[in-house]
């Protein structure tokens, strides 16, 4: 059992953070630093509560001695650090994947434990109040190989929701999602079995909460080389509601997989998707459902300066505002030798309709790397990003966050840390939806996974979760 220890605030150990303001209310860029004992290792995570304060996990590590580790911060609406907090795991290694907050302002991370003796990883979740202090913290143990835990939300009770994959006897991936009590208990486990062969694969990195607590969890399925991606919905019981999914079968070429999931306030649910489009996956496409999973629309388009595409994950909030404008984000490379890469999104309306595309870069022979991102309920985007022009001492790029509006205003040209970045319009172009409705494609299975439920102690020891400050 792992030892996850807080080490308490950072601020007086050279942490800080830079913003370039874009010139409106709380909008900015900016960029963590910390000292030159520190390097970026792994993608950082930002969600938004509804006052507009900021909640972002990096991932760090110590250059001397290797040590990755965690660190959560709060910021002001206006990107003023309120707290900061630092976790790692002793002798074991923490990665994570997502950040979300509840309606009463605990926070969330779901990621990886990874233990060093045998490279295996174990999905966990880290829970701390609105001051920064850990509640608590549970990993989940597969009967075979491993897991890793990608997405984790609260419900409106303060329950928690992690969302993750496992392996099959074969090395095949299997999604789960495990269900906690609001104090950590294990409620419940739910995962995906195929209904095709055991050689098929399974992917699901993010998922939304509707009003009524029902869990919407972007699917992606390869099915014997065919990809297939939409909505499935599961209870806060842990029995499935609906699945509709669309894409290739072995008689056609049409690929689809689903990275981000969204509800609006009437429980539509909307899927942010690579593909849909005859047979390449070169465009961006979302599939808006009612609450009962019947589709609604499909809306597809193609990003014309894009040699290649990778659409990103949501978390938090998800991709979704209140009035139902969904936003696909990616990053996309400009040239074939993949030199250049920009990142930018798309906003469509509650009616399938385009509104607009935008953005962002640092110029030719440069990388702009867009991770998970998320969108507050009055429809403003958050996202973490990487950008190569500003580096650390380690040689590797410093964290970032971008808050832009969602009205696609407060283009131009900004500075930050030295680096140039362009915020202008992408052009997008409509085109036809054309991968099949296959309904539903998997079935449900009872989980073999153990939940590990270790004590907060103020004693250091194998066996339990260590609160050191410091």
């Amino acid at each position: 059992m792992p030892t996850i220890i807080n080490i308490g605030s950072m601020a007086a150990t050279g942490f800080g953070f830079t913003k370039t303001s874009l010139g409106g209310a709380n909008y900015f860029l900016g960029v963590f630093t910390y000292p030159s004992t520190e390097t970026q290792n792994g993608s950082a995570y930002i969600t938004s509560d509804s006052s507009g304060n900021l909640y972002v996990v990096l991932q760090l590590e110590n250059i001397s001695v290797g040590k990755v580790y965690l660190v959560v911060l709060k910021l002001t609406s206006s990107g003023t650090i309120v707290w900061q907090q630092k976790f790692y795991s002793n002798p074991d290694q923490l990665a994570a994947n997502s950040i979300t907050v509840s309606s009463s302002g605990n926070i969330a991370i779901s990621g990886n434990y990874i233990q060093t003796s045998s490279g295996t990883n174990y999905s966990f979740v880290l829970v701390l109040n609105n001051s920064g202090s850990l509640q608590f913290a549970r990993y989940l143990t597969p009967s075979s190989g491993s897991n890793n835990g990608y997405d984790a939300q609260f419900d409106s009770s303060g329950n928690i929701y992690l969302l993750g994959s496992y392996q099959n006897s074969g090395g095949y991936n299997r999604i789960g999602i495990t269900k906690f009590s609001s104090s950590g208990t294990k409620t419940w486990d739910y995962y995906w079995s195929d209904t095709f062969s055991s050689t098929n694969g399974f992917n699901a990195q993010s998922f939304i909460l509707d009003s009524s607590n029902n869990i919407n969890v972007a699917t992606g399925y390869n099915v014997n080389a065919y990809s297939q991606g939409g909505i499935l919905q599961v209870n806060s019981s842990g029995t499935e509601t609906w699945e509709n999914v669309y894409g290739s079968t072995s008689s056609n070429s049409k690929p689809l997989q689903s990275f981000g999931s969204g509800v609006d306030s009437s429980n539509n649910v909307y899927a942010t998707n690579q593909g849909g489009y005859n047979n390449t996956g070169g465009v961006l496409s979302v599939i808006k459902y009612n609450s009962s999973g019947t589709t609604q629309w499909t809306s597809a388009w193609l990003n014309s300066q894009a040699f290649a595409q990778y659409p990103q994950s949501s978390n938090g909030n998800g991709a979704t505002d209140s009035s139902g404008n969904t936003f696909v984000a990616l990053f996309y490379s400009l040239t074939s030798n993949h030199s250049t890469f920009y990142s930018g999104w798309v906003k469509v309306n509650s009616s399938g309709s385009s509104v607009f595309g935008r953005y962002l870069g640092v110029g030719a022979n440069n990388s702009f790397n867009l991770n998970k991102y998320s969108i507050s309920p009055t429809g403003d985007i958050y996202f973490s990003f990487i950008a190569t022009p500003i580096l650390d001492s380690g040689g590797n790029p410093n964290p970032c966050i971008a808050v832009l509006p969602g009205d696609g205003s407060l283009t131009g040209t900004y500075t930050l840390s030295g680096a140039t970045f362009t915020y202008g319009s992408l052009s997008v172009t409509s085109e036809t939806f054309t991968p099949p409705n296959l309904g539903s494609v998997t079935s449900r299975g009872t989980s073999s996974q153990t939940n590990t439920t270790p004590t907060v102690s103020s004693t250091t020891g194998s066996t339990s979760i260590t609160t050191v400050v410091v």
